[in-house]
């Protein structure tokens, strides 16, 4: 399969990451995670009384697949492409947005930092 790698530029910033979406099947292949006392990794929330969870949201250079038409492919984040999403990400004031299964409908009372 193909791969891409995918580029920011100021003028696709408009198209950023606008939300953080919690799905059951990551593309990125990581669940969020909690570090138990023996670091052994655990699938659950950091903290329930706050509701704290701890993930990754995009991993530079693992190859994620995507579905096409008419075939399947690869994309890839750089650091440096990371880095400007998380930027224009905080910057735009996005850290109160938050989906479920990247539905349009904001998941009230949660906040990114």
């Amino acid at each position: 399969m193909k791969l891409y790698e995918v580029i920011i530029n100021e003028d696709m910033l408009i198209k950023g990451v606008k939300a953080i979406s919690l799905v059951e099947d990551p593309a990125i292949q990581s669940d969020f995670i909690a570090l138990s006392a023996d670091n052994l990794i655990e699938l659950a929330e950091v903290d329930n009384d706050k509701r704290i969870l701890i993930g990754a949201l995009l991993i530079p250079d693992i190859a994620i697949p995507r579905s096409g038409n008419p075939e399947n492919y690869y994309i890839r984040f750089s650091k440096d492409t990371i880095e400007k999403a998380q930027e224009y990400f905080f910057s735009g004031g996005f850290q109160n947005k938050s989906t479920i299964e990247h539905n349009k409908e904001d998941i009230q009372g949660q906040y990114s930092y």
